[in-house]
């Protein structure tokens, strides 16, 4: 599936609310980072900041709902439109 240019905006988005906001690093952010829920179903999450004590979430645009009940701690997750 190819990304949309709209989409590869909002993930250009969300690595600058990780690294203003949070203070991640390049390094520290990922994006299609696979992900397993608690129920063992694997989704890929648009953009991710990672870093020894901090896991954020920022999914872009339409969030499927299985993506928008299951990922925890809802605290960590964000969603740019």
């Amino acid at each position: 599936m190819v990304e949309s240019i709209e989409h590869k905006r909002l993930k250009t988005k969300a690595r600058g609310l990780l690294k203003e906001k949070y203070g991640f690093v390049d390094s520290e952010i990922f994006e299609e980072y696979p992900y397993t829920l608690k129920n063992s179903v694997h989704i890929i999450i648009d953009v991710v900041g990672k870093s020894s004590d901090n896991f954020i979430v920022v999914e872009c645009g339409n969030t499927p709902k299985l993506k928008e009940t299951n990922i925890q701690p809802k605290s960590n997750v964000y969603e740019i439109e």
